[in-house]
């Protein structure tokens, strides 16, 4: 998947693809999107963990792009 802006078929809005710096609690993680870093929901993605690649749409992470390879993980998306 690009790191470039992702159109959402609903809305129009664009999503981005964001990597995981921190998680901050169950429900919500720092992550840096482009060159700013950003609070986001992580709440459809609960097993999200730092250096993990996310989809972002308005704030929200709505999917796992790419697991960070130092967790053993498997891409997934």
């Amino acid at each position: 998947m690009p790191d470039e802006p992702i159109s959402c078929l609903i809305c129009s809005d664009s999503g981005e693809i964001g990597r995981v710096l921190r998680v901050l609690s169950p429900n919500s993680a720092l992550v840096m999107l482009h060159s700013r870093e950003a609070e986001v929901a992580i709440d459809l993605v609960p097993d999200a963990k730092t250096g993990d690649k996310l989809l972002i749409h308005l704030d929200v992470a709505i999917a796992l792009v790419e697991a960070n390879e130092s967790r053993g993980d498997a891409h997934r998306g």
